[in-house]
């Protein structure tokens, strides 16, 4: 019996230390966008129909419907990647959530998927529904009247260890 702990142990432990990672991953396996969150700035290529907008602590990039940020991950100070998506056209989606999907049917899935609600984090960013996984992923929904998701956030979150304000 002893035997069979140990090993499960170590699996357990291996897991959970690559758990924020994993999230990472879940979403850019599941997700519609044209670049994978958290890809490095350096591998990042798009051409003129993006408008590149310059920010504080980072540029976002933009055409009809999507909006990215390039911003320093896993720490802020860190070096560029993509660190969020905003979306609002029904070409988009994470999980098969889309611009459209109706409110209850999105939470359901990222339930599924293991997300939780931040609700203190929501009382941030007005009128949405904020779901994360394991600290790493952030999902912010928007919704109207009628229940239908109008607008998406996906976000790598990054750390901000030196509390740098920008």
């Amino acid at each position: 019996m002893k035997r069979i702990i140990i090993p499960i142990t170590l699996v357990l432990i291996l897991a959970a230390s690559c758990s924020d990672i994993d999230a990472i991953n879940e979403v850019n396996a599941n997700m519609n966008l044209p670049f994978p969150i958290a890809l490095a700035e350096d591998a990042l290529e798009y051409g003129a129909e993006y408008e590149r907008e310059q920010g504080f602590g980072g540029y976002t990039l933009s055409k009809d419907g999507l909006m990215f940020w390039v911003s320093g991950w896993p720490d802020v100070v860190d070096e560029y990647h993509i660190t969020e998506y905003r979306f609002t056209s029904k070409e988009y989606n994470v999980f098969g959530i889309a611009v459209g999907t109706t409110l209850d049917n999105a939470v359901s899935i990222l339930k599924k998927h293991g997300y939780r609600r931040d609700k203190e984090e929501e009382t941030w960013y007005g009128e949405s529904n904020i779901y994360k996984k394991n600290g790493q992923v952030r999902i912010l929904l928007r919704a109207g009247e009628d229940g239908s998701i109008h607008e998406i956030w996906v976000t790598a979150i990054a750390t901000n260890k030196d509390k740098v304000v920008f």
